[in-house]
Protein backbone atom coordinates (compact mmCIF):
# COMPACT_ATOMS: atom_id res chain seq x y z
CA UNK A 1 0.00 0.00 0.00
CA UNK A 2 1.71 3.37 -1.15
CA UNK A 3 0.74 5.94 1.86
CA UNK A 4 2.50 8.84 -0.79
CA UNK A 5 6.12 8.78 1.35
CA UNK A 6 8.60 8.30 -0.88
CA UNK A 7 11.87 6.55 0.19
CA UNK A 8 15.55 7.31 -1.72
CA UNK A 9 18.20 4.46 -2.32
CA UNK A 10 18.77 4.00 1.62
CA UNK A 11 15.66 3.64 2.41
CA UNK A 12 14.97 6.95 4.31
CA UNK A 13 12.06 9.10 4.00
CA UNK A 14 13.06 12.05 1.58
CA UNK A 15 10.90 14.33 3.32
CA UNK A 16 12.71 13.72 6.70
CA UNK A 17 15.78 14.30 4.67
CA UNK A 18 14.63 17.76 2.99
CA UNK A 19 13.84 18.69 6.77
CA UNK A 20 17.16 17.89 7.94
CA UNK A 21 18.66 19.96 4.74
CA UNK A 22 16.99 22.89 5.80
CA UNK A 23 17.61 22.87 9.24
CA UNK A 24 21.86 22.03 8.43
CA UNK A 25 21.53 25.10 6.37
CA UNK A 26 19.55 27.48 9.23
CA UNK A 27 22.07 26.21 11.32
CA UNK A 28 25.07 27.77 9.14
CA UNK A 29 23.05 30.89 8.14
CA UNK A 30 21.86 31.60 11.48
CA UNK A 31 22.92 35.16 11.24
CA UNK A 32 21.24 36.09 7.65
CA UNK A 33 17.87 34.99 9.39
CA UNK A 34 18.10 36.65 12.81
CA UNK A 35 19.95 39.64 11.83
CA UNK A 36 17.22 40.96 8.95
CA UNK A 37 14.03 39.57 11.90
CA UNK A 38 15.86 41.72 14.32
CA UNK A 39 15.84 44.60 12.59
CA UNK A 40 12.29 44.58 11.15
CA UNK A 41 10.96 44.40 14.88
CA UNK A 42 13.22 47.44 15.89
CA UNK A 43 11.86 49.34 13.02
CA UNK A 44 8.65 48.50 13.93
CA UNK A 45 8.69 49.12 17.61
CA UNK A 46 10.28 52.42 17.16
CA UNK A 47 7.57 53.24 14.82
CA UNK A 48 5.03 52.12 17.46
CA UNK A 49 6.43 54.04 20.09
CA UNK A 50 6.94 57.20 18.15
CA UNK A 51 3.20 57.15 16.84
CA UNK A 52 1.16 59.43 18.72
CA UNK A 53 -1.86 57.65 21.27
CA UNK A 54 -5.10 57.80 19.97
CA UNK A 55 -8.61 57.05 21.55
CA UNK A 56 -11.59 55.89 20.37
CA UNK A 57 -15.37 55.50 22.19
CA UNK A 58 -18.01 54.66 20.20
CA UNK A 59 -21.45 53.47 20.96
CA UNK A 60 -24.66 52.23 18.91
CA UNK A 61 -27.64 53.85 18.86
CA UNK A 62 -30.86 51.93 18.10
CA UNK A 63 -34.21 53.43 17.24
CA UNK A 64 -37.06 51.56 17.99
CA UNK A 65 -40.48 52.06 15.86
CA UNK A 66 -43.38 52.60 17.88
CA UNK A 67 -44.64 49.71 19.53
CA UNK A 68 -48.36 50.05 20.81
CA UNK A 69 -50.59 49.41 17.98
CA UNK A 70 -52.26 52.52 16.37
CA UNK A 71 -55.66 51.27 17.03
CA UNK A 72 -55.08 52.09 20.98
CA UNK A 73 -52.83 55.04 20.68
CA UNK A 74 -52.38 57.41 17.92
CA UNK A 75 -48.80 57.64 16.44
CA UNK A 76 -47.22 61.33 17.84
CA UNK A 77 -43.97 60.52 15.74
CA UNK A 78 -44.47 61.51 12.43
CA UNK A 79 -41.04 61.45 11.08
CA UNK A 80 -39.06 58.08 9.48
CA UNK A 81 -36.41 56.48 10.84
CA UNK A 82 -33.73 58.07 8.42
CA UNK A 83 -35.22 61.55 9.83
CA UNK A 84 -34.84 60.77 13.39
CA UNK A 85 -31.93 59.17 13.02
CA UNK A 86 -30.24 62.73 10.81
CA UNK A 87 -32.01 64.29 14.32
CA UNK A 88 -29.56 62.58 16.69
CA UNK A 89 -26.46 63.48 14.61
CA UNK A 90 -27.70 67.33 14.23
CA UNK A 91 -28.46 67.07 18.45
CA UNK A 92 -24.45 64.99 18.68
CA UNK A 93 -23.14 67.61 17.07
CA UNK A 94 -24.64 70.40 18.22
CA UNK A 95 -22.13 73.00 18.53
CA UNK A 96 -24.31 74.51 22.12
CA UNK A 97 -24.42 70.81 23.12
CA UNK A 98 -20.83 70.49 22.34
CA UNK A 99 -19.46 73.83 24.35
CA UNK A 100 -21.70 72.54 27.53
CA UNK A 101 -19.79 69.51 27.08
CA UNK A 102 -16.12 70.77 26.97
CA UNK A 103 -16.85 73.26 29.53
CA UNK A 104 -18.13 70.55 31.87
CA UNK A 105 -15.20 68.26 31.18
CA UNK A 106 -12.74 70.83 30.92
CA UNK A 107 -12.08 69.35 27.56
CA UNK A 108 -8.62 70.80 25.39
CA UNK A 109 -7.73 72.62 28.53
CA UNK A 110 -4.18 73.15 26.94
CA UNK A 111 -5.66 74.99 23.93
CA UNK A 112 -8.30 77.41 25.22
CA UNK A 113 -5.93 80.21 25.63
CA UNK A 114 -4.67 79.53 22.18
CA UNK A 115 -7.98 79.34 20.34
CA UNK A 116 -11.32 80.25 20.67
CA UNK A 117 -14.62 78.71 21.69
CA UNK A 118 -15.84 78.71 18.06
CA UNK A 119 -12.58 76.67 17.17
CA UNK A 120 -12.58 73.89 20.33
CA UNK A 121 -16.37 73.68 19.02
CA UNK A 122 -15.39 72.56 15.50
CA UNK A 123 -12.39 70.48 16.43
CA UNK A 124 -14.81 68.30 18.61
CA UNK A 125 -16.79 68.17 16.08
CA UNK A 126 -14.50 66.59 13.60
CA UNK A 127 -13.64 64.09 16.21
CA UNK A 128 -17.07 62.88 16.69
CA UNK A 129 -18.32 60.85 13.88
CA UNK A 130 -22.17 59.41 13.36
CA UNK A 131 -22.95 57.23 10.95
CA UNK A 132 -25.64 54.29 9.97
CA UNK A 133 -25.03 50.90 10.91
CA UNK A 134 -26.21 48.73 8.07
CA UNK A 135 -28.65 49.64 5.54
CA UNK A 136 -32.02 50.34 5.62
CA UNK A 137 -30.80 49.87 9.34
CA UNK A 138 -32.52 51.55 12.74
CA UNK A 139 -28.94 51.53 14.30
CA UNK A 140 -26.93 54.30 14.09
CA UNK A 141 -22.79 54.01 15.33
CA UNK A 142 -21.28 57.29 17.67
CA UNK A 143 -17.93 57.71 17.97
CA UNK A 144 -15.57 59.88 19.07
CA UNK A 145 -11.57 59.76 18.51
CA UNK A 146 -9.39 61.78 20.31
CA UNK A 147 -5.46 62.57 21.52
CA UNK A 148 -4.77 62.15 25.03
CA UNK A 149 -4.78 65.77 26.66
CA UNK A 150 -3.39 66.60 30.53
CA UNK A 151 -7.22 66.53 31.85
CA UNK A 152 -8.40 63.39 29.54
CA UNK A 153 -9.26 62.40 26.15
CA UNK A 154 -9.67 65.61 23.40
Amino acid sequence: MDNGQVFSDSGVDSSALQLKQYLDAARRHWRAILLPALGVFLVTFVVAMRMPDVYRAETVVMVDPQQVPRDYVASTVTASISDRLSTIQQQVLSPSRLRKLIDSLNLYADLRDKRSKEDLTRMMQGSISVELVGSGSRRCRVSVTGAPSSEGVC
